[in-house]
């Protein structure tokens, strides 16, 4: 049986204070940010895939893969 499609609705952000503070030994860095949601967003969708593998297309021209 295969599942449903799924649709997410993944929302933009604005970061209008964004600080990159001290390294941390991870390798990451420690920030201080403010994010404002805006009414822009992108749609996933996941689907079950009859070979277990995932897959990724797009409807951006400039986004597609080889």
């Amino acid at each position: 049986m295969q599942l449903k499609p799924m649709r997410l609705f993944t929302p933009a952000k604005i970061n209008t204070i964004l600080r990159i503070l001290s390294k941390r030994d991870d390798g990451f860095h420690e920030i201080f940010t403010h994010m404002v949601p805006i009414s822009f967003f992108d749609v996933l969708t996941l689907q079950e895939h009859s070979m277990k593998r995932f897959s990724f297309r797009c409807n951006l021209q400039e986004l597609e893969g080889p």
